[in-house]
Order: structure tokens, then C-alpha cells, then sequence
């Protein structure tokens, strides 16, 4: 045991020392000083943003976002398709904006460059939203220059509403700072054209910004505790405030709570402690990878709690270690040297559950420590926001635009670490393992059908639908592809896809493209695959696979004649497995292409058919109804339905459910 502990911390001082040349492309950074002012529930500001045109071309206006002015009036574009409410109701007499002061911006050649000023609303034109601000420049920032922009600003959070703002003297402070946009190329009638990706804050759909540096100082009065993302440098006291100065590199965004209630506790992760041998034997067969490029690194862990919620620290901290771990060994180390998690207090649900680079927010609750949610939810919740440091936290897509790349991969990555931690990831829908695929399989049902593909804007989708094509579908599509590639085939894959994109902004084009090369020496596999993800993200087809009926005939040869006929509802085309029991035992297992809508089947034998079973270990995980997948024939030639273990069951309920949703 000694000598397996000094070989990994000389592979574990070895990636450090590989992990420091990693570099990540950073064209910002934000030096932001800020002051809270309790009383006025208000954040003044000033940030100085060093940037670079790093298109190809001239350009002549600079986008920023305006979040807080969501929250403005009634008549704002979240406020409209929200009706004020997203996780709790916003009172307009204590609402909350952002208003900017003076502006100036300083060429190469440190002279000012002249503007004028105006919000905008590229998305539906609403004149009463003022959540982008367009600065039209005289003078064009040509490709490769650098500017810096200096903006003072004052941020007036609401009552906690969407995300952000107060609940008596704690203050959750997120999208509080003007940010600019990201430049994007798009087709336009044939040709490439380069414009500014910068949406309005709208009720479904989060955010989208580019990698950048910051230093945020952060002023409080001195009784209060601050959270925020990245490393704290310094905190000391000045003239009765308490002055805390925060720095990380290459995150996209920066949130910070602060309160003077919070129990604060700091521990770390240790990956010599908190990895086994077999862990490290599990995922190098797993991925085919040598143990030594498994290694993780030391993470300190920070918790700030409500004191109502004391009682949970232990298991956040434990939560919070095991997603560390199998994000790790699943996906990569863990880059940034602090991880910082805030538990709100009551009241303030609609802060709760909430994601930032090396920051996220939980949500805890008495009720969470009694059953049924005791062991569910409060897990569920710190992995799944811990996992998004991963998916949009380095895999940076455009969560407006495609929500699925991050909430749908990251809540496949949160049950599979779930299931690693609790139960067996073999089997998704069994009975005697935890799972959240249940979860998400029952919100899919009780969803359909779907008028909207998952590759749709999050504020275009039908009412309803977000959630489901954001998280739900997602999860079983990949499911669906993990159980046809095998474990082994799929975990390389992700790991892959993730190694190549992270600090960047992948497309679903990106996913399928890449899935296309992955899979090339596969043909079979390939051809599946892109079947699967083209129909999966592009389209609304359904698939339901059942067995319509099965027919005996006895002959004068003594052989019995069996016909079975298998059917499907929807036009999604997968091929299925399925296999026939006959009555001496004997098993025959077939696969059916599912392109056509029923497929007949003949057998000739001394035995008739005793069983059939449609995808028998339910892989498909988009078909909407297992339960009509198994059939048995009695000795008496009665026709009866076979349930086939809890997954199925279970499917049958959450139909009900769905029936009466």
C-alpha cells in the first residue's frame, strides 16, 4: 500500500506539472471593484475590460448584457414570458435593474474612441426591454487590436427571483455587471458573416460569454461572509467594510453571495484519500486509459450554509467529494484550485440550485432530511451543479441556443456519478439501484408529445417543453446511444468530445460531427449512431415498439407453427433486439431494422413460441411504454402481458401518471 501511495503522488505531481501548459484562450479580462450596500439592497461598481477584436473584421459596435434590467418592469421580455414568476414572484415596488454611469473606451493608441449608446432587443424587437446594450463606436476596432473599456455602474438586486437577488440580509449576487457578448460567424444567403451573439434575458434559457480573467474586489460590511467564484487573495478591514479581492482565469462568468449568517466550512479533496486502487483499475478499463493519466488533483472545497440547514454539511461535503471524483476520473481533472458551494437560506428557493464557474448554489430543506427525498434530491442537486463546472463550465455551448449540450449531457453525466455513488450503473431502471434516469424517463412521458425538436432556441419552444427537451430526452437519447455503443465505447467517446472542446464553444453540429469521426473503423456502430442523433436532436419522432400478437398452429408433421407479429407506433427508425423464448427453453434472438411500421416473424419447430421480449434489457430508452414489450403465451394458448422487473413496472405507473398529468 506504501509503494502504490508513492506512485501516485509522483503521478499526481507529474500533472501538475503537465496540467500548468494547458492553456486556455482568454481574448478578456474583467478587473471589477464593487461595493454592497445592504440597506439599498444595491452593488456599486466600476470594471475595467481589456479586450481584443479577434474576428477578422472591422468592427463598428460592442454588445453587452444587462441582465438585472430583466426585472425593470412588467413589460421586460422575462417578465412577459415568466408572468414575474421563476422560482418566486417579484415585487415591481422593490424591483431590480442595472443602470450604467459614464462609459469611456481607449484605443491601441491609448486615445478615446467616440460612441453613441442604446439598448436593443435582437430577439423580438420588445422597446421595453433594456437587457443589451449596443454601443455604436465612430472609429472601427480593426482585427487583432485591443481596447479597454471602463464602466461604472449600480446594480439593484430584487427580492430573490431567476437566479439572483435578496432574502433578508443575504444577498446572492449573479449576472450583476455589464458583459459583453461573443462574437460569433454566421451564414447568411451564402456568405460568412460575423456579428455579436448577445441575447436578451429571457424566462427559458441561461447564458453564454466568452473565457476571460478576473479580479473582483469585493467591499461588505465587516460582519458579513463572501462566496464567490474563483480564489480569495485577500481580505482585510477598512473604515468599518470588509474588503475581499477574488481572482481565476479563464472562467466565463463571476457570482458571489455574501451574508453574515452564513456557517462557513473549508475542507479539501484529497484524490490519494478519496480514490481507491480498484477505482483507478474501474476507469482505466473503462476508458483504455494507463492509470497514470487518471491522476486528479487537490481541491479546496468551501460550504457556506444557513444555519437552519447546519445538519447537512456532512453531506454536502460528501456529495460534493464524490462528484469531484468520478467527474474527475470520467471526464479529467478538475482545473481550478477552489470550488465553492452556498446553501440559501429559507425563502430563497429561487436562487437555489444554480450554477457558476467554481460556484454554484444547492438548495437544502428540512424535508430533505426525511424520506423520500432524504436520499435524492440534495445529491441530485450538488452533483448536477457541480457537473455544470464541466458542461458549460469548460464545454462552454450557448445555453440559450442549445440547452441540451449542457443541461442534457450534464444531467446523463449527474445520474451516471449518482449511480456510481449509489447503485449499479448496469441497470438504469432497476429496482435495487438508486437512479435519476427514472426521473427524467417519467418527466419524457408525461411530456408527450413534443412539437419541438431539442435543437430549438430555449425561448421558442412550446409551453412545457424546455424542461423536457432541455434535460429529459436528452438523457435518454444518450442513454439509448450508451446502451447500443457499449460502456466502454460511449465513456471514450464523451471523455473525447470533452477533451477536444473544452474552453470552447461546441454546436450539436460539433457532437454529431465528432461523433461521425469517432465512430469511422465502426461502420455498424456509426451508421446507428448518427441515425440516432440526427432524428434524437433534429426531429420529434417518437418510437414505441410492442407486440401486436402471437399465433400457434399445430400441424399434421407434429410441428408446431408460430407467427408473431411486431409493431411500432412513431416514425423514429432504430434497430431493436428481440428475443423468443420458445417452450423447451431455447432462446433465439433476432434484429429488427424498425424501419417499416411491423415486421412478421415464422418460426417452424417442434416448440411454439413461449415468450417474446422487445428490447429485453431496455436499451432503447426512448420508447415511450415498456410495457407493452414483453408477451407470454400460456400453456392453455391465453395471450397475457409479462412484466418484466421494477424498470418496466415502474414505466407502467409513471404512464398513469403521465395519463393523468
Amino acid at each position: 500500500m506504501k509503494k502504490f501511495s508513492f506512485i501516485i503522488i509522483l503521478l499526481f505531481l507529474m500533472s501538475i506539472f503537465t496540467f500548468s501548459k494547458e492553456t486556455c484562450n482568454s481574448k478578456i479580462s474583467y478587473d471589477i471593484k464593487a461595493k454592497l450596500l445592504p440597506a439599498e439592497k444595491t452593488v456599486v461598481g466600476r470594471e475595467k475590460i481589456n479586450w481584443f477584436n479577434y474576428s477578422k473584421n472591422n468592427l463598428t459596435s460592442l454588445y453587452f448584457h444587462l441582465y438585472l434590467n430583466a426585472f425593470k418592469s412588467e413589460l421586460t421580455t422575462f417578465m412577459i414570458e415568466s408572468g414575474g414568476r421563476m422560482g418566486g414572484k417579484i415585487k415591481l415596488k422593490d424591483k431590480g435593474y442595472i443602470s450604467i454611469g459614464e462609459i469611456s473606451i481607449k484605443g491601441k493608441d491609448g486615445k478615446n474612441v467616440e460612441f453613441t449608446r442604446k439598448f436593443v432587443s435582437p430577439d423580438d424587437g420588445n422597446p421595453n426591454d433594456q437587457t443589451v446594450l449596443k454601443l455604436e463606436l465612430k472609429k472601427p476596432i480593426s482585427p487583432g487590436e485591443e481596447i479597454e473599456i471602463e464602466i461604472k455602474f449600480k446594480s439593484k438586486l430584487p427580492p430573490i427571483i431567476a437566479r439572483n437577488g435578496y432574502q433578508g440580509n443575504c444577498f446572492i449576487v449573479a449576472q450583476w455587471y455589464p458583459k459583453l457578448g461573443v462574437l460569433s460567424t454566421i451564414e447568411e444567403n451564402g456568405e460568412k458573416k460575423v456579428t455579436w451573439n448577445c441575447h436578451q434575458y429571457h424566462r427559458n434559457g441561461e447564458f453564454f460569454s466568452d473565457f476571460a480573467n478576473y479580479k473582483v474586489s469585493i467591499e461588505v460590511p465587516r460582519n458579513f461572509k463572501v462566496a464567490a467564484s474563483g480564489e480569495k487573495l485577500d481580505e482585510k478591514i477598512e473604515k468599518g467594510f470588509k474588503k475581499v479581492i477574488f481572482s481565476e482565469k479563464c472562467i466565463h462568468d463571476f457570482a458571489w453571495a455574501a451574508s453574515p449568517d452564513f456557517i462557513v466550512g473549508k475542507f479539501s479533496f484529497d484524490p490519494i484519500r478519496e480514490i481507491s486502487p480498484g477505482e483507478y483499475e474501474y476507469f482505466s478499463n473503462l476508458l483504455g486509459m494507463d492509470k497514470s493519466e487518471l491522476s486528479l488533483h487537490p481541491v479546496k472545497i468551501k460550504i457556506f450554509l444557513h444555519p437552519s440547514h447546519r445538519d447537512f454539511m456532512n453531506l454536502s461535503l460528501k456529495t460534493l467529494k464524490s462528484a469531484i471524483k468520478y467527474y474527475g476520473l470520467l471526464f479529467g481533472p478538475y482545473p481550478y484550485g477552489t470550488i465553492t458551494m452556498v446553501d440559501p437560506p429559507p425563502g430563497a428557493f429561487g436562487a437555489s440550485g444554480m450554477e457558476y464557474p467554481t460556484f454554484f448554489t444547492a438548495g437544502t430543506s428540512i424535508l430533505l432530511k426525511y424520506p423520500p427525498l432524504k436520499y435524492t434530491h440534495f445529491e441530485t442537486v450538488i452533483t448536477h451543479e457541480f457537473g455544470h463546472n464541466y458542461w458549460q463550465g469548460m464545454v462552454a455551448n450557448n445555453e440559450g441556443e442549445e440547452a441540451w449540450i449542457d443541461e442534457g449531457i450534464n444531467s446523463f453525466c449527474e445520474s451516471t456519478v449518482l449511480s456510481l455513488e449509489y447503485g449499479n450503473l448496469k441497470d438504469p431502471f432497476g429496482v435495487l439501484s438508486f437512479s435519476s434516469f427514472l426521473h427524467h424517463r417519467f418527466n419524457f412521458l408525461k411530456s408527450l408529445p413534443l412539437h419541438a425538436p431539442i435543437r430549438t432556441f430555449s425561448w421558442n419552444f412550446p409551453p412545457g417543453e424546455y424542461g423536457t427537451n432541455s434535460y429529459d430526452k436528452p438523457v435518454l437519447l444518450l442513454l439509448t446511444f450508451k446502451n447500443i455503443v457499449g460502456d466502454k465505447n460511449f465513456f471514450r467517446f464523451l471523455r473525447s468530445f470533452f477533451k477536444k472542446f473544452r474552453f470552447s464553444h461546441p454546436t450539436s453540429e460539433d457532437f454529431v460531427n465528432f461523433a461521425i469521426n469517432f465512430f469511422s473503423e465502426k461502420p455498424q456502430l456509426k451508421k446507428i449512431v448518427i441515425k440516432l442523433l440526427t432524428q434524437g436532436l433534429y426531429t420529434t419522432k417518437e418510437v414505441d415498439f410492442f407486440v401486436k400478437e402471437v399465433k400457434q398452429n399445430h400441424n399434421p408433421k407434429n410441428l408446431f407453427s408460430s407467427k408473431v407479429v411486431v409493431e411500432k407506433n412513431g416514425d423514429f427508425e432504430i434497430p431493436v433486439e428481440i428475443e423468443f423464448i420458445m417452450e423447451n427453453g431455447s432462446v433465439k434472438n433476432i434484429i429488427w431494422d424498425g424501419k417499416k411500421k411491423y415486421k412478421i416473424f415464422y418460426f417452424k419447430d417442434r416448440n411454439f413460441v413461449k415468450e417474446v421480449k422487445i428490447d429485453p434489457s431496455l436499451k432503447i430508452a426512448i420508447d415511450k411504454n415498456f410495457t407493452n414489450n414483453f408477451y407470454k403465451v400460456k400453456k392453455k394458448r391465453k395471450v397475457s402481458r409479462w412484466k418484466n422487473f421494477f424498470g418496466v413496472i415502474s414505466d407502467y405507473i409513471f404512464s398513469l401518471f403521465a395519463e393523468l398529468n
